[in-house]
Parts: C-alpha cells; sequence; structure tokens
C-alpha cells in the first residue's frame, strides 16, 4: 500500500510538472510574440509619422508618394491579428495621417480634390 501512495504521489507530481512545463512554454510563446507584435505596431506608426515628415517638407509629388505609401503599407492584419488592440492602433493612426497629408497638398496645390487618398495619388504622384 505505501508503495502505491508513492508511485501515486510520484505520478501526480510529473503531471502537474509537466501541466506547469506547458503553461510555461505558453506563457513564454505568448510574451515573444507580443513583443513581436508591439515592435511591428511601433515600425508601423514609425513609418505613417516619417511619411508625415516627408509630406510636409516637400513637393505635391513626393507628397502624394507619401500619402500612396501610408495607404498602401501593411493593410491592416498583415503584421497584426485581426482585430487586436495593435492592429485597431495602427489602423487608427493610418487615417489621421492620410487626412494630414491630404491638408498638406490642398496647401500645396492650392487645390481640393476631396478626402479620398486616390485621387491626390493619381493626379500628383510620380510628377515632378
Amino acid at each position: 500500500m505505501e508503495k502505491s501512495f508513492s508511485d501515486s504521489l510520484i505520478a501526480l507530481l510529473a503531471f502537474v510538472a509537466l501541466l506547469l512545463a506547458i503553461l510555461l512554454s505558453w506563457q513564454f510563446w505568448n510574451q515573444v510574440r507580443l513583443k513581436a507584435e508591439i515592435a511591428f505596431a511601433e515600425e508601423q506608426t514609425r513609418i505613417f509619422d516619417e511619411m508625415q515628415q516627408r509630406a510636409i517638407r516637400s513637393n505635391p509629388s513626393e507628397a502624394a508618394e507619401a500619402l500612396a505609401y501610408v495607404e498602401n503599407y501593411y493593410p491592416s492584419r498583415r503584421k497584426q491579428r485581426e482585430y487586436s488592440r495593435l492592429d485597431r492602433i495602427v489602423e487608427r493612426a493610418r487615417p489621421s495621417v492620410i487626412r494630414d497629408i491630404i491638408s498638406q497638398l490642398r496647401q500645396k496645390t492650392g487645390e481640393d480634390w476631396g478626402d479620398e487618398p486616390d485621387i491626390w495619388i493619381q493626379k500628383y504622384a510620380n510628377k515632378k
């Protein structure tokens, strides 16, 4: 009976150790994935900021190219998990930068082609 009890205790402890190892591995993987997603979100929003600054200090053609870059740079769910908080943060930043670049284009050109980036891109991108 004593041997059976110790065998059962060893089996239980081994099972608990296995569960803890699985939990630790899962937590480690989540931490690594989260760090990567945060790095992607930082990179995406940094690129948006760079394109916004480029549009401020450039001619209309370069501003329109920056606008095209922001609009097409890693669309939602390409670098982030679909509907994740980080995806929403990135996708909240994108339209704000697009609006600002369009505002810059309005000031630089004295024209107003509306709020759709594609129209501005067609009119001014690659035209020096």
